[in-house]
């Protein structure tokens, strides 16, 4: 598993022919065959004080609560990291982590808003261990774009 620009820095250099990944950034050297949006969110254990509200959550909402997120590395994170930078002058001590699996386990602990996808914690939204919180729309139409 490397980082999406490693991902595209590959295919460019022909050491793959695929690659799969969260793209944030165009690069005209790689042609997307296929494309699927997903929204980035908070993901919550079930029993979180702000799962109670399964609508939009505003970035700055989560500030208040310990957070995990993706290392600058990994693209979610550069969508997300300016608009909690609006809400705060310097972000609250973060535990940051290089893996989507280990987000939606730290979620599952109860002690973390994780901000991530729901790739990957499908079965734990569908039994009800976690609950998915779509970030507001302007953060998700920056990441979809």
């Amino acid at each position: 598993m490397v980082s999406a620009a490693e991902v595209v820095e590959r295919l460019i250099s022909e050491r793959a022919e695929i690659g799969f990944g969260f793209v944030t950034d165009e690069n005209p050297q790689v042609n997307v065959a296929l494309q699927r949006d997903v929204s980035i969110g908070a993901m919550l254990r079930h029993d979180h004080p702000l799962a109670g509200n399964r609508g939009p959550i505003e970035p700055r909402e989560c500030l208040g609560y310990p957070m995990a997120m993706a290392t600058p590395e990994i693209s979610i994170r550069k969508v997300v990291e300016p608009f909690l930078m609006q809400a705060t002058n310097t972000l609250p001590p973060l535990v940051e982590v290089d893996s989507i699996r280990m987000l939606v386990e730290l979620a599952l602990t109860g002690r973390c808003v994780s901000i991530t996808t729901p790739i990957g914690a499908q079965t734990d939204i569908a039994e009800g261990r976690l609950i998915f919180r779509p970030l507001s729309e302007e953060v998700n139409e920056i990441a979809l774009a």
